[in-house]
């Protein structure tokens, strides 16, 4: 593998030695594209290249390990060209290029950060669910931004730490990645209510020196406790995030962070499940517990399968037996999967190869989840929408815009603008061009071209899947009156919707093809037809994958191995079926 001169290798070279040696080598694979395609790029509001962006994203997600899937796509997310993604599919397949997409539409990809409502941001991520590797590059792209968030507007900071508090912490804890979940918080916190953040923090800064010398001496009277009962342990200290205390104190109606149990606390893991109930015992033998404080997380589990015994008690301090501290009792299993949620559960730990989330018990417990309102900042109606029948595409400049499952470059072009729907001409997928009625996926850019003015068809209003797009297109029929009524026909020109590079056969002999958008067509070297003969046997058409048609006889071998799906019936025309195309085709209609 080599790198480009005076260029060194990332530092996360180093760091991803966890990975099968197969798997490492992809990863530095999709550098080296990544570098080859969009090396010198600019892609961040301070001038930061896409490459770096790109590694620093790396870097913050090697703490959970991740999958190579999920690295290459994160490495390759400024992937915007065709050409570029066509090289993409070509090495690492379409999985990975759907993964990069999804980021796309969900954060805007490679540092950029759109402003949505947060509706649509819900059903993204809803509609997204399905692949956790996503939800993951897109969440730290979210902490990227945050702690770069002073190269953005006032605005701009303010809309992104909302939706971070709203949506994207939520999100965390409902993946169970609390330590993704307090750092979004924090950030979010001290942009969108720096008074209350900087009053916050004061406040727990004399708090610590006032009670930390005690909180010190609890924590070794603990340990005193449970070495003498032979338990092996350990024990960390832990405080109250300042966003969840400002939350608590809003949601209680109290005005003081003292008048809290649970500002400070000790956790203490263990070997085993069995040893928790028993460590939990010791405690309430020893100390006082306090009443309707104590839960249990292992028994029932939270919906995100957080799992803790928890129980504040009295007396653990010798010097202040009124201190109240909150305990809570797990295995190391269990505190690693607190910490790291789902993450924890990264396939390859159990089978020795990264594996996608897709059809785990996890991925089943996230899609419920991301359709529950367990926080107030998640209930409101249109969480309640049929969300999961919505698809985002992506305009050539990286704008979203959301359409029903189905729909297709027609109502695209509506849902921009009226007008670039009236003058729709044809549109490209993905750099291909598509048939006006092909359904449009997730994560699809779509491109379109336009006449210089409307050309609509009233066979378009049979087309259209969404409402919008067919009152446009009635509205637009009923203004115009007799004078400019279209009739339901071809309403292009085949050689206006030609791809480069693919030339169409001469007018005659002329075919027909059964198509509700005119496609450009050659015969296939191998089925030419004889010009001097008058023998026209059976054709069929086979649509390639850059929109254009090739015409076979209908017994050439290579159409019995062909994909059927891409078959097209092909004809041809009679004579005057030939001079009524002829006449349609001069006319521009």
């Amino acid at each position: 593998m080599h790198f480009p001169q005076m260029r060194k290798q990332p530092p996360f070279f180093g760091k991803i030695q966890y990975l099968a040696q197969e798997d490492a080598r992809r990863v530095k694979e999709a550098y080296l594209l990544a570098l080859e395609l969009y090396g010198n790029c600019l892609c961040h509001p301070g001038g930061e290249s896409c490459i770096i962006h790109a590694e620093n994203i790396v870097d913050l997600l090697l703490v959970h390990k991740p999958d190579a899937h999920t690295l290459i796509a994160c490495i390759l997310q400024c992937i915007r060209e065709p050409e570029h993604q066509q090289k993409v599919d070509e090495l690492f397949g379409k999985e990975i290029l759907s993964t990069i997409a999804a980021d796309s539409v969900l954060d805007g990809g490679c540092g950029g950060f759109a402003l949505r409502p947060q509706g649509t941001i819900r059903r993204i991520v809803q509609a997204f669910s399905k692949d956790v590797r996503v939800l993951f590059i897109a969440l730290y792209n979210r902490l990227y931004i945050l702690k770069k968030a002073d190269q953005f507007t006032q605005r701009q900071q303010s809309i992104m730490a909302r939706e971070t508090l709203d949506i994207f912490a939520p999100l965390c804890a409902r993946l169970g990645i609390y330590s993704l979940k307090y750092e979004l918080e924090a950030l979010a916190f001290r942009i969108l209510y720096p008074e209350e953040s900087k009053h916050l923090e004061g406040i727990l800064e004399n708090l610590r020196k006032q009670h930390g010398p005690l909180l010190a001496e609890s924590k070794r009277s603990l340990a005193r406790l449970l070495s003498i009962e032979g338990k092996n342990m350990m024990i960390i200290s832990r405080e109250k995030h300042p966003y969840s205390i400002f939350q608590k104190l809003q949601r209680k109606s109290l005005t003081s962070p003292t008048d809290l149990h649970d500002l400070f606390g000790m956790r203490v893991l263990v070997d085993s499940e069995e040893e928790c109930y028993q460590v939990l015992g010791i405690i309430h033998r020893a100390y006082r517990p306090l009443s309707h404080r104590m839960k249990d997380y292992i028994a029932m589990p939270k919906p995100n399968g957080y799992r803790s015994l928890h129980t504040t008690v009295l007396g653990v301090s010798t010097e202040d037996s009124s201190l109240p501290v909150e305990i809570q009792i797990r295995t190391y299993e269990m505190d690693e999967e607190a910490e790291h949620g789902i993450a924890a559960h990264w396939d390859y730990k159990q089978h020795g190869s990264a594996h996608p989330f897709t059809g785990t018990s996890w991925q089943k417990r996230l899609e419920g989840l991301l359709a529950e309102s367990t926080s107030e900042s998640m209930d409101e109606e249109d969480m309640a929408e049929e969300i999961g029948d919505r698809i985002f595409a992506l305009t050539p400049k990286g704008d979203v815009i959301e359409l029903p499952k189905g729909a297709g470059p027609l109502d695209f072009a509506f849902r921009i603008h009226t007008d670039l729907g009236l003058r729709y001409r044809y549109a490209k997928i993905n750099g291909a061009i598509a048939a006006i009625d092909e359904p449009i996926d997730n994560g699809d850019h779509v491109q379109v071209t336009v006449w210089s003015e409307p050309k609509p068809s009233r066979q378009w209003l049979q087309t259209v899947k969404t409402k919008e797009a067919r009152q446009k297109l009635r509205s637009y029929f009923r203004m115009d009156g007799e004078k400019r009524k279209i009739e339901p026909s071809v309403a292009v020109r085949q050689t206006d919707i030609r791809r480069k590079g693919t030339p169409l056969i001469p007018s005659s002999p002329s075919i027909l093809l059964e198509s509700q958008v005119p496609l450009p067509y050659r015969f296939a070297r191998c089925c030419e037809p004889d010009k001097h003969s008058p023998q026209r046997p059976p054709i069929i058409g086979y649509i390639t994958r850059d929109g254009a048609v090739r015409i076979h006889w209908s017994g050439c071998r290579m159409i019995l191995s062909a994909n059927h799906d891409r078959l097209i019936r092909a004809s041809w025309a009679t004579s005057s079926e030939a001079s009524l195309k002829a006449s349609a085709l001069s006319s521009g209609i």
